[in-house]
């Protein structure tokens, strides 16, 4: 029984992971920040965010002043 429950986890895994690689080629953002997690609100997700405003603010400041993240 153990070994259908994995193939069913994994499975699910893989969607999920299928579903999110879809969804970020169309350009709509993540439901959290890819740096630490944080929800990333509906509306920033529908504009394509992958960061939440924090990282997003830091990530901008660094290409302002010539860094790069």
């Amino acid at each position: 029984m153990p070994d259908f429950m994995d193939h069913v986890q994994d499975q699910v895994q893989r969607d999920l992971d299928d579903a999110l690689a879809k969804a970020t080629r169309r350009g709509i953002g993540l439901p959290f920040c890819e740096e630490c997690d944080e929800p990333i609100s509906l509306l920033r997700q529908g504009l394509g965010a992958r960061l939440c405003v924090a990282h997003q603010s830091a990530k901008e400041a660094g290409q302002a002043r010539g860094g790069r993240r």
